[in-house]
Protein backbone atom coordinates (compact mmCIF):
# COMPACT_ATOMS: atom_id res chain seq x y z
CA UNK A 1 0.00 0.00 0.00
CA UNK A 2 2.84 2.11 1.02
CA UNK A 3 4.50 1.75 -2.53
CA UNK A 4 1.64 2.76 -4.12
CA UNK A 5 1.45 6.68 -2.50
CA UNK A 6 5.23 6.45 -4.05
CA UNK A 7 4.14 6.18 -7.05
CA UNK A 8 1.29 8.11 -7.58
CA UNK A 9 3.43 11.29 -7.26
CA UNK A 10 5.73 10.01 -9.97
CA UNK A 11 2.81 8.82 -12.02
CA UNK A 12 1.64 12.45 -12.58
CA UNK A 13 4.40 14.06 -13.10
CA UNK A 14 5.10 12.09 -15.94
CA UNK A 15 1.70 12.71 -17.52
CA UNK A 16 1.99 16.13 -16.82
CA UNK A 17 4.90 16.56 -18.31
CA UNK A 18 3.73 15.06 -21.30
CA UNK A 19 1.02 16.53 -21.73
CA UNK A 20 2.71 19.89 -21.75
CA UNK A 21 5.19 18.47 -24.25
CA UNK A 22 2.29 17.78 -26.39
CA UNK A 23 0.72 21.10 -25.74
CA UNK A 24 3.89 22.90 -26.51
CA UNK A 25 4.88 21.00 -29.67
CA UNK A 26 0.73 21.85 -30.60
CA UNK A 27 1.13 25.26 -30.12
CA UNK A 28 4.73 25.51 -32.25
CA UNK A 29 2.42 23.77 -35.42
CA UNK A 30 -0.46 26.33 -34.83
CA UNK A 31 1.62 29.92 -34.76
CA UNK A 32 0.24 31.96 -37.37
CA UNK A 33 1.74 35.32 -38.66
CA UNK A 34 -1.33 36.89 -39.03
CA UNK A 35 -1.29 39.73 -41.28
CA UNK A 36 2.32 39.49 -42.20
CA UNK A 37 2.07 38.48 -46.21
CA UNK A 38 2.81 40.83 -48.95
CA UNK A 39 0.99 44.21 -48.86
CA UNK A 40 -1.42 44.19 -52.26
CA UNK A 41 -0.81 45.89 -55.17
CA UNK A 42 -3.53 48.43 -55.70
CA UNK A 43 -4.72 50.09 -58.81
CA UNK A 44 -7.01 52.09 -60.55
CA UNK A 45 -9.24 54.30 -57.89
CA UNK A 46 -8.30 51.81 -55.47
CA UNK A 47 -4.36 53.02 -55.40
CA UNK A 48 -5.44 56.64 -55.26
CA UNK A 49 -7.35 56.08 -51.91
CA UNK A 50 -5.01 53.47 -50.61
CA UNK A 51 -2.17 56.65 -51.00
CA UNK A 52 -4.14 58.83 -48.52
CA UNK A 53 -6.01 55.81 -46.54
CA UNK A 54 -3.19 53.30 -46.62
CA UNK A 55 -4.92 50.99 -43.47
CA UNK A 56 -8.13 49.40 -43.57
CA UNK A 57 -9.22 50.72 -40.58
CA UNK A 58 -8.99 54.24 -41.89
CA UNK A 59 -11.16 53.74 -45.15
CA UNK A 60 -13.79 51.62 -43.49
CA UNK A 61 -14.00 54.96 -40.69
CA UNK A 62 -13.85 56.77 -43.77
CA UNK A 63 -16.73 55.50 -45.65
CA UNK A 64 -19.16 55.43 -42.04
CA UNK A 65 -18.53 58.81 -41.89
CA UNK A 66 -19.46 59.55 -45.33
CA UNK A 67 -22.64 57.40 -45.02
CA UNK A 68 -23.64 59.15 -41.60
CA UNK A 69 -22.45 62.78 -42.96
CA UNK A 70 -25.05 61.62 -46.50
CA UNK A 71 -27.86 60.90 -44.02
CA UNK A 72 -27.88 63.55 -41.87
CA UNK A 73 -27.53 66.12 -44.46
CA UNK A 74 -30.47 64.28 -46.03
CA UNK A 75 -32.66 64.34 -43.22
CA UNK A 76 -31.88 67.96 -42.59
CA UNK A 77 -32.53 68.70 -46.16
CA UNK A 78 -36.07 67.05 -46.51
CA UNK A 79 -37.30 69.26 -44.06
CA UNK A 80 -38.81 67.06 -41.87
CA UNK A 81 -42.59 66.77 -41.07
CA UNK A 82 -44.24 69.93 -39.96
CA UNK A 83 -45.15 68.32 -36.11
CA UNK A 84 -49.29 68.97 -35.33
CA UNK A 85 -50.35 70.59 -32.63
CA UNK A 86 -51.25 68.51 -30.24
CA UNK A 87 -55.22 67.74 -29.63
CA UNK A 88 -56.37 68.23 -25.78
CA UNK A 89 -57.58 64.65 -24.77
CA UNK A 90 -61.25 64.69 -23.55
CA UNK A 91 -62.00 62.85 -20.12
CA UNK A 92 -64.86 60.61 -20.12
CA UNK A 93 -66.32 60.49 -16.66
CA UNK A 94 -67.93 57.16 -16.04
CA UNK A 95 -70.48 56.66 -13.45
CA UNK A 96 -69.93 53.26 -13.02
CA UNK A 97 -68.05 52.03 -9.25
CA UNK A 98 -64.72 52.94 -8.67
CA UNK A 99 -63.05 56.55 -8.29
CA UNK A 100 -64.60 59.25 -10.19
CA UNK A 101 -61.96 61.95 -12.22
CA UNK A 102 -60.79 64.57 -10.28
CA UNK A 103 -61.53 67.54 -12.10
CA UNK A 104 -65.54 65.87 -12.01
CA UNK A 105 -68.13 67.32 -9.21
CA UNK A 106 -68.55 63.79 -8.46
CA UNK A 107 -64.96 63.28 -6.86
CA UNK A 108 -66.12 66.05 -4.25
CA UNK A 109 -68.99 63.98 -3.46
CA UNK A 110 -66.55 61.16 -3.34
CA UNK A 111 -64.04 62.65 -0.71
CA UNK A 112 -66.26 63.34 1.61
Amino acid sequence: HEQTKHRRPTMVFVVASQLAARRTAHQMAQRRNMGSGPKPEWTGVDKVVRTYLPEDWQLAAAVLSGYTVLGTVGSMMSGGKKSEEPVAATVAVTTSAGVPAIDSPEFEKYVE
